[in-house]
């Protein structure tokens, strides 16, 4: 069976999207792999650049194959075993698609790059990769890792065995690449439950937590949850999520003619007194006492 008949069979997408939109569009370009290639070198089944709206989720399970998901911009959701992980800028999601999983949008719009691979290697290399550092890869921030995807991409439309052989090669690159850099690095591996939780942080500050609610999602102890994020990223969680809260704040307070209520509303303080009190604590000033030291500049 081809490998389009066979994503086909194991895709179940979202049918409201046919309203306004074609199916086709959310389709990668699927490719024939030259004989060559399928017992003995590493090559894609298909791949696209994929501009997502909402509504926008598929399900995959049963396909004979290991995709590569390259978040630039948005996010999504990738939910697998009732656990959900998010798709944010930047990261790289790697996925054996014989398992059940469904990927959905979470920010629209959710613009990524998708790689459908297989070929000898690739099942032991992701077992490597996931058994080191998780399947949601955070990248360096000099990676060349986005570079070689691009490139992938690219070489991907050039239908030559010179082009074949290369994509070949940066499929090695990319996957090799993954684990020179957890091992550069030498830092600890950071649990993805951690690395979630500060994303959340980080993208959603304006809305309520508790680590009753964390300990809830992630079925791990709040006291366990406290211990490692404190271990991995030098401060407590809550501790964390305030001090994102007030930089926002501090933001707002000097690029924008906000009140300090409203101001509070939009970072996730609804009493206006919670506010000043940790702001004042963070900063040793009230809100308008800091307005008053950093004029106003509106961009």
């Amino acid at each position: 069976m081809e490998f389009k008949q066979s994503f086909l069979k194991a895709l179940q997408s979202n049918t409201k999207l046919t309203k306004t939109i074609s199916l086709d569009n959310y389709f990668p370009h699927f490719t024939t792999p030259w004989e060559e290639a399928i017992d003995n070198l590493p090559y894609v089944q298909a791949f696209g650049h994929i501009h997502a709206l909402f509504p926008y989720y598929y399900e995959i399970s049963q396909l004979s194959s290991f995709c590569c998901l390259y978040t630039e911009s948005g996010s999504g959701s990738y939910i697998f075993d009732k656990d959900s992980q998010i798709l944010s800028s930047g990261t790289l999601l790697l996925i054996d698609c014989m398992e059940p999983h469904r990927i959905e949008i979470k920010q629209s719009p959710w613009i990524y790059k998708v790689f459908y691979m297989n070929g000898p290697l690739l099942p032991y290399l992701y077992q490597k990769i996931v058994a080191q550092q998780g399947n949601l890869i955070y990248m360096e921030k000099d990676s060349k890792i986005p570079i070689f995807l691009q490139q992938l991409y690219k070489y991907l439309s050039l239908d030559t065995y010179y082009y074949r052989l290369k994509s070949s090669k940066l499929i090695l690159d990319i996957l090799f690449e993954i684990m020179l850099e957890q091992n550069r690095t030498g830092s600890p591996y950071i649990p993805n439950y951690l690395r979630e939780i500060k994303e959340v942080f980080d993208q959603h500050y304006q809305e309520v937590f508790s680590l009753e609610a964390l300990e809830g999602k992630y079925h791990i102890s709040k006291y366990r949850i406290c211990r490692e994020f404190t271990q991995f990223f030098g401060i407590s969680p809550m501790r964390y999520l305030n001090n994102k809260r007030i930089e926002v704040a501090k933001y707002a307070l000097t690029h924008s003619d906000k009140k300090i209520h409203e101001i509070g509303r939009m970072v996730g303080y609804e009493n206006t007194n919670h506010l000043i009190r940790q702001f004042k604590k963070k900063t040793g000033l009230t809100p308008l006492v800091y307005r008053k030291q950093t004029p106003v500049t509106n961009d």
